[in-house]
């Protein structure tokens, strides 16, 4: 009598430990081949073109990124009304993994929040163009007057 209550109580025990298994797999969302997947695809959505980021580094210093894994062709930087006091605003090529720094002014009538990129995939492809934030936190903490 008493092997029956413990196989009872042991079928019991599986009974209970696949329903908590099932039910934390339910709320974390979806498996790990799932999250694999969506990864890969995010990843290969990223690689498919430049990936343009302006990083502010002092009051009036910003780094303009290609974290993209492609070359931009006939790249242009638009700034506006903001006076580019130093650097290039336009390039031929721009590789994957490239920086260029910038001394940009803001206008005197207020702030502007954004400038943009034209570029190209290729030198024969058509001219996109990339809006990036002219963000006003300094991401270094050493701030100096450029």
């Amino acid at each position: 009598m008493t092997i029956v209550a413990f196989v009872i109580a042991f079928v019991a025990l599986l009974v209970a430990v696949a329903a908590i298994r099932y039910a934390r797999r339910t709320v974390d969302g979806p498996g790990r081949a799932t999250r694999v997947r969506q990864r890969m695809r995010g990843r290969g959505r990223q690689r498919a073109g430049p990936r343009f980021r302006l990083e502010r580094i002092s009051r009036h210093r910003y780094v303009l990124h290609n974290d993209g894994a492609v070359s931009a062709y006939d790249v242009r930087l638009h700034t506006g009304d903001v006076m580019v006091h130093e650097g290039d605003t336009a390039f031929h090529e721009l590789p994957p993994g490239h920086r260029e720094e910038y001394v940009l002014i803001q206008p005197m009538h207020g702030p502007q929040e954004e400038i943009s990129v034209s570029w190209r995939p290729s030198t024969s492809a058509a001219e996109q163009i990339t809006a990036l934030p002219l963000t006003t936190e300094i991401v270094r903490p050493n701030d100096q007057d450029a």
